[in-house]
């Protein structure tokens, strides 16, 4: 068992971590039984005390002093009491009746807050809701479950909500309502790409002139200090928003919550003691959403165009054996999207989605020389070739001018952007996730009242949309699913030999992401200019960023959280990554990344010299035989091991060591299996 003097120091360090002086507490030791004393840690202050902190050796035995402290606290309107055995934090919060895990104490700016929000705050439910004439009425149903539900303490919710249907302008107005409630005052809102983060910024500047907004860009403490709106993007929240309090915002509102691997959001999100709000677009097979507005509901209420497949797999001539195989599988498919699309009487505009850009280069060409327009393009082609200001030239002649009347990208056009005049959708690659499926979807789906168009369809030619099991469905009567809500939520890491990518959990060898991720990244180096940019270490702009990211994606979902998971390695960029996979990156050896992993880990402990260096004997006895077995140890090891460790605490000791040496000899190279 611990000594109530090491649950002390440890309590101490953590505090002193996040801004508290020794002063700031006075410190009481107290006895409850004839064996067993707590620590109670009170603000030392002239103001009201708001919380209090208790250091337990086992916290198992709060049950036995739960009911006195618990009494004490409401007499005294203290707000939090925080219990902890020097390493494990758990909130009790009177206020809302509920205990949680925490990854820290509370920082004394952030309990200032937070208190203030507490004694402030008004019920949701009891606001006007603003501008109801431009509110449709799923986005009323939307708000006032949000209201309701967190007015009750609920602290997780998810919104399924069709893209196309007002997603960003719906939270906009709730993120307002929470600010005037007092539910919130420091939010941090996650979407998934930096140009579409800038512009959220935008119209929250202009939604909120009298409140600073900014953009978070390197993911570093001192982002958070300052403005009290944040909007980033997942990869821009890089292993240094640990470094923050558990309590440094108080609502964390995710908009990409349909592309962000579950594993990164859970190890970000759980970070953080805060509301959390997820916004999807489409829901999986066992999946619910406590509000849910599909995409069936949004053709119903005449809010997005209706949808109608045609499946062109059972062509004669367009076979599986000779898919994307060879030149007359593209003119096949130039034919067949003339035939079906008819191109030459219509004025329709289509968007083409193709796997590769030898497809696209290839079907490009074989329709403008079918479509001859006296010289001008009838289809043009965007691919990560272009750059920004190309694309959105390109674009913009498809959407307002007459020529191009077909659009043919490669994983350009799957998001960003919103085409009402587009009338017909060509899918020539087979789909990774309903979620891909929805997004290529709602590039068109919006109803168009100047060219009165009220249908979109999509033209299949691998059975993508048998994946979307929300479509064809009658609407249900109620958007709202009731769930019971009283969950904590304690963070967990976990390594194992292989990597969950894509929307449908689909897993792969890391050894074999990582193959096809070197493979790809040297062929794109031959022609790819941001890549052979990163090669001669040039800076990169937040536009090649996010064209970088458009580039990388493809059925494997290459992107940098799935590349720190895949390599085990969580403190580089994806710059790195690319200079790995083409050598000119030196990947550290598992015995080196054990050996760092092991120094970084006595830091952060409260080890004596003698204790380390027993830790030391331990690491290399991993490195020899691959485990740690005690009952083996000789006896004076045993001996030394005893005399400078509390069994316990040894105990605890080899299980740390033991997991950091799995953990970092489990990459796929290792032979650990």
């Amino acid at each position: 068992m611990k000594r109530l003097q090491d649950v002390d120091q440890q309590i101490s360090l953590k505090l002193l971590n996040i801004g508290w002086e020794t002063s700031d507490f006075d410190k009481r030791e107290i006895t409850f039984s004839k064996e067993h004393k707590y620590l109670l840690y009170l603000q030392n202050s002239t103001n009201n005390i708001v919380s209090k902190i208790i250091g337990l050796a086992e916290l198992r035995h709060f049950s036995k002093i739960k009911r006195k402290v618990l009494t004490e606290a409401k007499l005294l309107g203290i707000s939090w009491i925080f219990i902890s055995d020097g390493e494990t934090i758990i909130l009790w919060d009177i206020f809302n009746d509920d205990s949680r895990y925490l990854s820290s104490f509370y920082s004394p700016n952030d309990l200032q807050r937070k208190y203030y929000l507490n004694i402030t705050r008004k019920e949701l439910k009891k606001l006007p809701i603003e501008d109801l004439q431009n509110l449709r009425s799923f986005h009323r149903e939307a708000i006032e479950y949000l209201s309701d539900a967190i007015d009750k303490g609920k602290r997780s919710i998810k919104i399924n909500m069709v893209l196309g249907t007002g997603r960003t302008f719906l939270m906009l107005k709730f993120v307002k309502m929470m600010i005037h409630a007092k539910v919130a005052q420091k939010i941090l809102i996650i979407v998934n790409f930096v140009h579409e983060a800038s512009q959220i910024l935008e119209r929250f500047k202009s939604e909120f002139p009298n409140i600073g907004c900014s953009l978070i860009t390197s993911g570093n403490s001192s982002d958070f200090t300052g403005n009290d709106i944040l909007i980033t993007t997942s990869n821009k929240l890089n292993s240094s928003f640990q470094s923050l309090s558990s309590s440094s915002i108080d609502a964390l509102i995710r908009l990409d919550a349909d592309n962000v691997n579950l594993t990164k959001r859970n190890i970000i999100d759980g970070h953080f003691d805060a509301l959390k709000i997820y916004f999807s677009s489409v829901l999986g097979n066992d999946e619910k959403a406590d509000f849910n507005y599909t995409i069936s509901d949004a053709i119903k209420d005449g809010v997005l165009a209706q949808v109608k497949f045609i499946s062109v797999t059972d062509e004669k001539y367009y076979t599986n054996q000779h898919r994307h195989d060879d030149n007359e599988s593209r003119f096949i498919e130039a034919e067949m999207i003339k035939k079906y699309v008819s191109l030459n009487e219509s004025d329709r505009k289509t968007i083409v989605y193709t796997s590769s850009k030898f497809q696209a280069y290839t079907v490009t060409a074989i329709l403008n020389e079918a479509c001859p327009q006296h010289g001008i393009k009838y289809a043009e082609l965007v691919t990560s070739d272009n750059n920004s200001f190309e694309v959105n030239e390109i674009v913009n002649r498809f959407r307002y001018n007459e020529f191009p009347k077909i659009l043919v990208n490669v994983n350009m056009l799957e998001t960003g952007i919103d085409i009402p005049e587009v009338e017909n959708i060509v899918i020539l690659k087979k789909l990774n996730s309903p979620a891909q499926m929805h997004q290529i979807i709602s590039r068109g789906s919006r109803i168009n009242e100047i060219t009165n168009k009220d249908k979109l369809y999509i033209y299949d030619y691998f059975n993508n949309f048998e994946m979307l099991n929300d479509l064809n469905k009658a609407p249900k009567k109620s958007r709202i699913n009731y769930l019971d809500e009283k969950e904590s939520y304690k963070p967990k890491f976990e390594t194992s030999l292989f990597l969950e990518i894509g929307g449908n959990s689909h897993q792969i060898r890391k050894s074999d992401y990582i193959k096809k991720w070197e493979e790809y990244i040297k062929f794109l180096s031959q022609s790819d200019p941001i890549i052979q940019g990163i090669l001669e270490h040039k800076s990169m702009s937040h536009t090649n960023e996010d064209e970088l990211l458009k580039t990388i994606t493809n059925e494997y979902h290459f992107s940098e959280e799935n590349l720190k998971n895949a390599y085990n390695m969580q403190d580089m960029n994806l710059k790195e990554f690319v200079l790995l996979a083409v050598g000119k990156l030196v990947k550290k050896s598992n015995e080196e990344r054990f050996n760092e992993q092991i120094i970084n880990w006595k830091k952060n402990q409260n080890f004596t010299r003698t204790q380390e260096i027993f830790i030391d004997v331990l690491k290399n006895i991993c490195l020899k035989k691959g485990k740690i077995n005690y009952k083996a140890f000789n006896v004076t090891i045993k001996r030394l091991a005893e005399s400078i460790f509390i069994q316990n605490d040894l105990e605890t000791v080899i299980r740390e060591v033991h997991k950091i040496y799995k953990n970092e000899m489990s990459n796929d190279n290792s032979n650990i299996t």
